[in-house]
């Protein structure tokens, strides 16, 4: 534990912590950005406690590399530009014409027809295709293949992505083919692109989130997500395969060995085990490292943590979620930040754990935790949250 520091940083000066294995350094920088808490004494900012000060406004300001960071094979300029979220604005007049082509009620098969034509003109516009492109390529950077025969020849940078925003035509077309066959393949989702008269991107940079970059958000957002492990799962893989000899390998050293002899024995689903290994991991290093999932993105990621967290993204200032996941929301290591800031914001409305005996789910085994969780938005705040757990019944949840 560190004890007794006190120390002052000048604007522009440069100081060195110096120290062996296990002394602290470590621990003091990621004390001074924020990523852990302070058990006693305080940091200042400008005179500002950084306990006191919004996590996003905060991330804006500090810039650290630790030792254990990835590094793309890009300039150092570009591996830290890459991943400023709100350089991938859309204008506002895509958000005015989205709101017009929603307007109005449905009354004739010609008014659903002219909305229907307003929406596809609306996809055509070339501003918005546009933007869609950058926000292809910020997501393909974690995304790309980074070397091999595979791999274009070069890499999206920011420098890429800012070019994709001011001089599209300076962008090698390998570069855009690249970009729009990983938009296909990871079936690339932009929300403040598909809805952009509920999420709009300030021109001016005046966004009420400066995590996302866009004001608005949904009135209500309610889903059960898939309970899913990220990382590929062999036994599943091969099972779904039709090779249950491999899914039933006494041990994953066995499995693993028989798995390298289908280069030889069965190429072709070799190949699709190989990419869908690589879709696997690239789909993870998006989560764990491009920062868009600050609480759910670590360690080994179910899809259920950050599609909740997708899901308070989302929701509006003055709007609610609701979602029904495993408990683990709450009690898993890797979900712990998202849970405890929630509650820290005072946004957590409601927590209700069930135990399925009483067979809500009737196809799931009746010892199976699942929970449901209602979220509101940023601009709300709940005085009391309410738990319940163990509950068995709908009717057992407390009114």
């Amino acid at each position: 534990a560190l004890e007794n520091i006190n120390l002052e940083i000048a604007p522009s000066e440069t100081i060195a912590l110096v120290g062996p294995n296990g002394a602290g350094k470590t621990t003091l920088v990621k004390l001074l950005v924020g990523l852990y808490r302070l058990s006693e004494g305080s940091i200042s900012l400008d005179d500002e406690d950084i306990a006191s000060m919004d996590r996003g406004a905060l991330r804006q300001r500090v810039g650290v590399l630790f030792q254990d960071f990835v590094h793309y094979h890009f300039s150092a300029g570009d591996n830290v530009g890459l991943g400023w979220l709100p350089d991938l604005q859309t204008s506002e007049a895509i958000a005015k014409a989205a709101h017009d082509a929603d307007t109005g009620t449905v009354a004739s098969v010609a008014a659903l027809r002219a909305r229907a034509d307003a929406w596809r003109r609306l996809e055509a516009d070339p501003d918005l295709v546009a933007a869609k492109l950058v926000a292809d390529a910020w997501c393909a950077a974690f995304v790309q293949p980074k070397t091999g025969a595979v791999g274009t020849g070069q890499g999206i940078t920011h420098a890429t992505v800012r070019a994709l925003s001011e001089t599209p035509e300076s962008v090698p077309d390998t570069i855009i083919t690249q970009v729009n066959h990983l938009a296909r393949q990871y079936r690339f989702f932009h929300w403040h692109l598909e809805f952009p008269g509920i999420f709009t991107v300030p021109d001016d940079g005046s966004a009420d989130s400066s995590d996302t970059g866009w004001t608005g958000g949904f009135s209500c957002v309610v889903g059960n997500p898939p309970w899913e492990r990220v990382k590929i799962q062999d036994k599943e893989f091969f099972g779904n395969a039709g090779r249950p000899d491999i899914e039933g390998a006494g041990t994953a050293a066995i499995r693993k060995k028989m798995i390298d002899k289908l280069g030889d024995t069965d190429p072709d689903l070799y190949a699709a085990y190989l990419a869908a290994l690589r879709q696997s991991d690239g789909t993870a290093h998006l989560l764990l490292k491009s920062g868009r999932y600050p609480f759910t993105g670590q360690g080994d990621v179910n899809t259920y943590s950050v599609f909740a967290e997708t899901m308070r993204t989302i929701t509006g200032p003055e709007g609610a979620a609701g979602i029904i996941t495993p408990t683990g929301l709450a009690t898993d290591k890797t979900t712990a930040p998202f849970f405890a800031d929630a509650l820290t914001k005072q946004r957590l409305h409601a927590f209700y754990d069930f135990v399925n005996e009483g067979r809500i789910f009737k196809e799931v085994h009746s010892s199976i935790h699942f929970a449901i969780t209602a979220i509101v938005g940023a601009s709300r705040e709940v005085s009391r949250t309410r738990f319940a757990f163990q509950t068995r019944f709908i009717s057992d949840v407390p009114s």
